[in-house]
């Protein structure tokens, strides 16, 4: 190893560890906790709900018209997928160590 690529190494190094003791995931800090609060509560409130029900409806209609199940079942799909992701995306960004 040559001088200079030992010393982009060192402060490399020094600088992740330095910065581990900072870090945190979404801990202390209430910047974006209104438009947080707002869109949580538009997704498992009516908005959600109304989501869902088009999403349904509109995989049924398609359903008739093609004569086939799997469009409705992408909005059976959609369903679960708005109820239980933001709560995953919220356990992931919110995991600390």
């Amino acid at each position: 190893m040559n001088t200079r690529s030992t010393k982009r190494f060192t402060l490399f190094v020094t600088l992740f560890f330095g910065f581990i003791g900072v870090a945190s995931a979404a801990t202390g800090s209430t910047d974006f906790d209104a438009i947080y609060n707002y869109l949580d509560s538009l997704i498992h409130g009516s908005g959600g709900k109304t989501l869902v029900l088009a999403s349904i409806i509109l995989g049924a209609i398609f359903s008739v018209g093609r004569m086939s199940p799997i469009p409705i079942l992408g909005g059976i799909v959609f369903a679960i997928f708005l109820q239980y992701v933001p709560s995953i995306a919220v356990g992931i960004l919110t995991a600390t160590i």
